[in-house]
């Protein structure tokens, strides 16, 4: 490997890093790299599309960052330096997003941008399509589904009900599934 080649990682990586925060670029402002890491398609949310998706075996780098503010700050690119996916987060394990959230197509536009709030999306959410065309924006209350339906009084209703009936299991509200039906 040539000197040349070997220079072009380490260059991606500060790149990457100083260009998605405004103000990350190393250890002067706070902000300490913890890890740089390979990681496949799940990290950018898509667990469950990763099979369905076209570009599925797309390599892709994640770099954290632990700021003085005890955020982590995430940075995702694909192997050849495209901006994948960049954001906050409150854990170490990465599994509570906080703060503001950019998602962008494997060709570096932008997909989707906005804000988390203790791992709810919260506020308005801007979408595009893959040309850069805005599409239709989307509202979020920063409350999971629990909190939603506590709130409404659905939840309380479902509770009541259930302790009314003796033999009536309280179910949690969750996603439905549907099952295949033979005719």
């Amino acid at each position: 490997m040539t000197r040349r080649t070997s220079l072009l990682p380490i260059l991606l990586l500060s790149f990457s890093i100083s260009s998605f925060a405004g103000t990350v670029s190393g250890t002067e402002n706070g902000t300490e790299i913890i890890r740089v890491e390979n990681v496949g398609i799940q990290a950018l949310g898509y667990a469950e599309l990763a099979s369905a998706a076209s570009n599925d075996n797309e390599r892709l780098v994640r770099i954290v960052a632990l700021a003085s503010n005890g955020r982590y700050l995430v940075a995702v690119r694909s192997n050849i330096g495209i901006m994948r996916m960049k954001g906050a987060y409150l854990d170490s394990a990465l599994t509570v997003e906080d703060g503001n959230f950019a998602f962008y197509y494997a060709n570096g536009r932008i997909e989707s941008e906005g804000h988390y709030l203790r791992g709810n999306k919260s506020g308005t959410w801007l979408r595009y399509a893959m040309d850069g065309a805005r599409m239709a924006e989307r509202n979020y209350t920063g409350m999971d589904t629990e909190q939603l339906l506590t709130a409404s009084g659905v939840a309380g209703k479902a509770n009541l009900e259930s302790a009314k009936e003796p033999d009536a299991i309280a179910v949690r509200p969750t996603r439905r599934s549907s099952t295949p039906v033979e005719f």
